[in-house]
């Protein structure tokens, strides 16, 4: 494995765990209490315990919301096309982004900076 890519790697799930955060306390927030009656007079604690799974499972939380409203709405042709798209498109983007994470140089040079500092850093 190269360095390059522990580096993509990295950057990825970095990625992927702010993005669940993000979903996981709007869910935890906003959209459990509305889903599920149990989840209605909750305390802050069972928020805090569910926050987790939700930060962690955020994709499969997307896509049953996704698939909710579908449901709940009246099939238009569109949307179907638009959940295609983005079902293609998301894994697309996210994979686009680790591969220009991998190509780009590892060690950026800077060559405005005098020889002498860049003799000094080299030891």
């Amino acid at each position: 494995m190269s360095l390059a890519f522990a580096h993509a790697f990295i950057a990825a799930l970095t990625f992927y765990l702010i993005l669940g955060a993000v979903f996981g306390l709007t869910h935890v927030v906003f959209l459990a209490p509305r889903l599920d009656a149990g989840a209605k007079g909750s305390g802050f604690w069972f928020r805090v315990m569910i926050f987790p799974g939700a930060a962690v499972l955020w994709p499969l939380w997307l896509f049953g919301l996704i698939l909710r409203r579908a449901r709940q709405s009246p099939p238009k042709p569109w949307r179907r096309l638009h959940l295609r798209l983005w079902v293609v498109l998301a894994p697309l983007i996210v994979l686009s982004l680790m591969l220009s994470l991998m190509v780009r140089p590892v060690i950026p040079k800077n060559d405005t900076l005098p020889a002498a500092l860049l003799e000094r850093a080299d030891d």
